[in-house]
């Protein structure tokens, strides 16, 4: 069954996988209280969620490890959660690979989404900055980079880390043998503008099946689809074209 973001946060809680803390700032704090959770060995690796950021409104939230443990792979590929080995998981999911048909998104009207206005500041994001080298501060990680192919239509879903350079500019990293690059050289081939949305807190079953290695011309909002047993809904983008989860 499809669900949001908030559903998924309300199930890992239940799980006793989510942990929540207020008052952390972006600036290496986040990034640092991370690591220490995740440098704990043989101890639960939670999601963590930062909330009552300093400086942004109260309803801005930061997600970290989503899918850190194997009950939380396992909720999200609507698998059982009771796995204690990592190989139960690993055969389970080749079962459900197997079985598995992929099926194509369901387009629905444009929903309230896009009511906030077509200006974007991206510092209104409390983007973090994780470590102390690292070239600067990261809006798109745990995301969807959704592209598609000019000459056929088949839509791809990719993650590329995203780095806010100002208030309307991103820097993407885009791995050279993936598929959103395949799209990217076709368009310049053409010397036409390349069309890219970015999805931030979405299902946590699309950022998955984002970074799995699905077959060329197969696009990974069909196998989301056929993984949850439903199509996906998507809107048409005004200004690209691209199917975007709704």
């Amino acid at each position: 069954m499809s669900r949001d973001l908030r559903q998924w946060l309300q199930a890992v809680q239940d799980l006793g996988e989510l942990k929540i803390i207020k008052n952390a700032g972006w600036d290496l704090e986040m990034g640092a209280l991370v690591d220490i959770f995740y440098s704990r060995a043989n101890q639960l690796h939670p999601a963590v969620l930062f909330e009552s950021i300093p400086g942004y409104p109260d309803q801005s939230r930061v997600l970290f490890g989503l899918l850190g443990s194997l009950r939380r792979l396992a909720l999200t590929l609507n698998l059982d959660t009771s796995f204690s080995d990592p190989m139960e998981l690993v055969d389970a999911c080749r079962q459900m690979l197997r079985r598995m048909k992929p099926i194509p998104p369901r387009y629905v009207e444009v929903p309230a989404t896009l009511s906030n206005g077509s200006g974007i500041n991206l510092w209104e994001f409390p983007s973090p900055l994780c470590h102390e080298l690292d070239g600067g501060r990261y809006f798109g990680t745990g995301h969807m980079t959704i592209t598609s192919d000019p000459d056929t239509g088949w839509a791809n879903m990719g993650v590329y880390r995203h780095m806010a350079h100002d208030e309307r500019t991103l820097g993407i990293n885009m791995v050279p043998s993936r598929h959103g690059v395949q799209h990217m050289k076709k368009y310049g081939e053409r010397n036409e503008p390349f069309p890219m949305a970015i999805v931030v807190g979405g299902d946590p079953l699309l950022f998955q099946v984002s970074t799995m290695f699905v077959p060329q011309g197969v696009s990974e909002l069909d196998f989301a689809g056929g993984i949850q047993g439903e199509a996906v809904e998507v809107f048409r983008g005004e200004i690209t074209g691209l199917p975007i989860p709704a």
